[in-house]
């Protein structure tokens, strides 16, 4: 536990890739992608469920 105050004051200058532009781009895209792959497999169960 001792490290974890370093470990943070490490990370500071490096950037949060949660808390940057580009973590947050890709966190959206991350997310967008989860929710296409969703309705596509839904849609794919649903036909299927109408055979």
């Amino acid at each position: 536990m001792s490290d974890l105050p370093l470990l943070d004051a490490a990370r500071r200058p490096l950037g949060d890739a949660e808390t940057s532009p580009l973590g947050r781009r890709y966190a959206a895209e991350v997310t967008a992608g989860r929710e296409h792959m969703a309705h596509v497999i839904g849609s794919a169960l649903e036909a299927d469920a109408r055979r």
